[in-house]
């Protein structure tokens, strides 16, 4: 059987309220008649966890990068050494944004190697005995001062935010194929209709559902087919999705760790930030007088 014949993708964010650090958008594509839920049934006991992110990671790396560096290693036969393997495409404007350096950040951080390789090991196993394939998994980084950029060209966060799905599901979506992409409902948004219709403007609509918790959509070319479905709880309800958060997640992280250690290195005494509206504030206050700060806030701080 042609795994690439029928699919299952799932999408998610990490980073869309914060002030500092970039918004990142996390996939998985999973190839073959079941989903990722099968493979981890059939994996044994040293599969890795996968569940929402929120639930994974409690200011602890350690689960979050076991996972995540699985999933990367079973998608591409081969461990990320560092940041910039993470993440495979390097973020547009990096050269705008200092504190992040060449993404050279050497990995794994804080997992044990040994536990990343028996972890990605049983899911391979898993795949292989539920006759899947893990096609993709990847994360995309928009760094805030293009974040900036681009709210500024018009438009808003919302609408931003799709615009990374689209571009993101583009790269990854098989020709000729039977699939579905699922992922959290954006920002509490309930009709994408038109938005899809965008996206596919050769294909024909099929049923649509826009119910209180689910938004589905089929679109129909030729003997290809594709279903979007857009879930309330989406990480609860559907593997993808939270596998997708997962690396969504692992790859803010880094990115945050790197830009911590920037910031603490030009000052010994300050305290790192996860980036959200009050600490933001706090870490900004620190930084006064700062003369690449000066230089650099409106790349530095994402527009509200």
């Amino acid at each position: 059987m042609d795994l690439s014949s029928c699919f299952r993708i799932g999408v998610d964010e990490a980073g869309y309220g914060p002030r500092l650090g970039p918004f990142v958008m996390g996939l998985v594509r999973v190839d073959g008649p079941d989903g990722l839920a099968q493979a981890l049934d059939l994996s044994g006991p040293h599969a890795p966890l996968v569940k929402d992110s929120k639930k994974l990671f409690h200011g602890n790396l350690r689960e979050l990068e076991t996972s995540a560096l699985a999933l990367l290693t079973c998608a591409r036969a081969a461990m990320p050494r560092n940041l910039q393997e993470v993440l495979v495409r390097s973020p547009d404007g990096l050269k705008e944004h200092p504190w992040y350096g060449a993404l050279d950040l050497r990995l794994p951080l804080v997992a044990e190697s040994s536990d990343v390789d028996r972890a990605a090991a049983a899911l391979w196993r898993g795949f292989k005995r539920a006759n899947l394939c893990l096609g993709a998994a990847c994360a995309d980084v928009l760094l805030e001062g293009t974040f900036n950029a681009r709210l500024a060209a018009g438009g808003n966060k919302a609408d931003l935010e799709l615009v990374q799905l689209g571009e993101l599901v583009r790269r990854n979506l098989p020709a000729r194929a039977r699939g579905t992409i699922l992922c959290d409902r954006l920002g509490g948004r309930r009709h994408y209709g038109e938005w899809i219709a965008a996206q596919h403007p050769f294909w024909s609509s099929g049923p649509e559902t826009e119910s209180a918790d689910t938004s589905s959509y089929t679109l129909v070319s030729g003997r290809s087919q594709l279903q979007y479905q857009f879930l309330v709880g989406g990480e609860a309800r559907a593997l993808e999705i939270a596998a997708a958060s997962i690396l969504a997640k692992y790859a803010r992280e880094l990115m945050m760790h790197v830009f911590n250690r920037f910031w603490q290195g030009r000052h010994a005494a300050l305290k790192p930030t996860a980036g959200y509206p009050q600490d933001a504030g706090r870490f900004l206050a620190a930084l006064e007088g700062d003369g690449l700060l000066a230089e650099h806030r409106s790349v530095l701080v994402r527009a509200r």
